[in-house]
């Protein structure tokens, strides 16, 4: 993990839809939190609205990417891969045209707003919700999440505060 000594894996950042594992990382369950886990969340719904817009804006000018792709997997990574490449190149000419400000999700804490990016309005099966499964995650994936937990509050101790205020009444961190 940069700036500390603390050695984690590498995460997939998921949520309530997956498992807890070593590699795929999700919050704590919404039951009594304490502070720390409470940020956690936070962080970790931060971290996951990323993903969600840049996969949104992705598919937002490619249609392809609105349902499922029936191909192979090698085919579906070659598509993938053609995809970014053309809208890197498209941002690159335009960015106003294929980035706008208003197509990415944004968050104002002071007002406790969230304001949810335009690629939303184009989303469609592409985004059907997952069923929640049962597992009992085991002891390490537990405590790779507790090092991650741990090591964000040593890094923005200042978080606290804020959170804290965006929490008083609801601790819901799920944008999507």
């Amino acid at each position: 993990m940069p700036l500390t000594t603390t050695k984690v894996p590498h995460v997939i950042v998921a949520d309530d839809a997956f498992p807890l594992s070593l590699n795929l990382m999700k919050p704590y369950p919404e039951r009594r939190l304490d502070d720390e886990e409470m940020i956690f969340n936070y962080r970790l719904s931060r971290a996951r609205k990323v993903s969600a817009n840049a996969f949104g804006i992705l598919a937002a000018p490619f249609q392809i990417f609105k349902q499922r792709i029936l191909t192979s997997p090698m085919n579906a990574t070659k598509i993938v891969m053609a995809c970014c490449s053309l809208y890197n190149f498209l941002i690159s000419k335009n960015p106003a045209l294929y980035i706008p400000a208003s197509s990415i999700d944004t968050q104002v804490i002071e007002r406790k707003e969230i304001h949810r990016g335009n690629w939303r309005d184009s989303a469609s099966e592409a985004f059907v919700p997952l069923v929640k499964r049962k597992c009992k995650p085991g002891q390490l994936a537990k405590d790779v999440r507790e090092k991650f937990c741990n090591i964000s509050m040593k890094l923005m101790p200042y978080h606290v505060k804020q959170i804290r205020t965006y929490c008083i009444n609801s601790c819901n961190f799920d944008f999507f």
